[in-house]
């Protein structure tokens, strides 16, 4: 997750991403919530959608 994730996010905005453990219903959350947007922002913030 590191490398292919946190390092180029902190690549591209310079916020330091830490890790922390999240259980089962916790990752489930966060999956429905972004089903339901459509989009990746409620994983990493603005900007991961390129718009334009």
């Amino acid at each position: 997750m590191k490398g292919n994730f946190y390092d180029p996010f902190t690549k591209l905005t310079g916020v330091k991403v830490k890790s922390v453990a999240a259980g089962q219903g916790e990752q489930w959350t966060k999956v429905k919530a972004v089903t339901k947007l459509g989009t990746l922002i409620g994983l990493a913030g603005e900007g991961t959608r390129n718009e334009k």
